[in-house]
């Protein structure tokens, strides 16, 4: 007996369609991987997102139809209202997410009290990332013991000198198994090598100028996960949630950042550092997302891209970056 229901062709729920100006980029969030394709299919593939009966695809995407099931995005289904796009809705437990700090002489009293792991829990900060000038290099391993019993799930480290030998970043981790990636500068080679499963060391010819712009966006820094994506949807992805400490103390939200709001001297008690970071002012990037920002709203790859340049006012409702990008999305090319 012949079946009398019909039959919708479907993008599955983990393929994300994001639109740019000469591009569509489809963004497989299960399987990390991206698919570019031209802005004529924009309207047939917004269908198939949502269901597209197979009698209403025109002969002229039958070519596009093929290659999605080729790479298996699509499938079909008599019912794909039981099939719903992924929500765009985020909540997050906590109001930071990362800390990054420098470990000075001014800061290192500061950083190894007890009360300021305690501080950092609190506010259920999820990655740490330690930068240790060459004056307080000695004061690693004390460092690393100290942070240890963080409720962090991960850490970084960044030593100013490659003076030690691969046993010692080994000690480090066995210490702390925190620890997945240990950044060595002025070091005599541009290598990496695996410590344990999941940990290496990244070793830099570069001087000690860790915070130093010199990172320009390129493919090989797109970022392909499901939070990622959808927080790109609300915030700044770089910003949003981050906590950062220079080697002077004083409190930012970011490295790039230009305004302080404390010293990490005075943060005696979770209140100090949560009045400061629940400041609107403090907050001032966190929701400027891609949508506001000129270019990067006509981007397709915004989704996946995680942009450390400062944004500017450039009217009421829109922002701008004096840095030019590496991409240019009109033309749909990388520089």
């Amino acid at each position: 007996m012949i079946s009398s229901k019909k039959i919708y062709i479907k993008l599955f729920s983990c393929v994300l369609i994001s639109k740019g100006y000469s591009k569509i980029i489809l963004i497989d969030i299960q399987r990390k991987d991206y698919y570019s394709l031209s802005v004529k299919y924009s309207t047939i593939l917004n269908s198939l997102q949502t269901g597209l009966l197979i009698s209403q695809i025109d002969k002229e995407f039958d070519s596009l139809i093929s290659f999605l099931r080729e790479e298996e995005l699509i499938f079909n289904t008599t019912e794909p209202f039981k099939f719903p796009a992924i929500s765009t809705s985020m909540k997050f437990r906590n109001i930071i997410s990362n800390v990054s700090l420098i470990a000075s002489e001014y800061t290192i009293d500061y950083i190894l009290d007890k009360s300021f792991i305690k501080i950092l829990d609190s506010l259920m900060v999820e990655a740490i990332f330690i930068h240790i000038n060459s004056e307080v290099l000695n004061k690693t391993k004390k460092i690393v013991a100290h942070f240890s019993s963080c409720v962090a799930r991960s850490m970084e480290l960044s030593l100013s000198n490659d003076t030690k030998s691969i046993n010692f970043y080994k000690s480090l981790v066995e210490q702390n198994p925190r620890i997945n990636k240990i950044y060595v500068h002025n070091s005599n080679s541009q290598t990496v090598e695996e410590l344990y499963h999941d940990s290496f060391v990244v070793y830099s010819t570069k001087k000690d100028n860790l915070f130093e712009k010199t990172r320009s966006m390129s493919k090989d820094y797109l970022q392909i996960n499901r939070t990622l994506a959808l927080e790109s949807h609300h915030y700044h992805t770089y910003f949003n949630r981050k906590l950062f400490f220079n080697e002077r103390g004083e409190i930012m939200n970011a490295p790039e950042c230009k305004k302080s709001f404390g010293n990490i001297k005075n943060i005696k008690s979770p209140q100090d550092l949560l009045n400061i970071i629940s400041l609107p002012e403090f907050q001032k990037y966190w929701y400027i997302n891609k949508q506001k920002t000129a270019i990067c709203k006509d981007c397709s790859y915004k989704l996946m891209c995680v942009d450390e340049r400062l944004p500017y006012p450039l009217n009421d409702k829109e922002w701008y970056h004096k840095e030019e990008c590496n991409y240019n999305p009109y033309i749909g090319e990388w520089k």
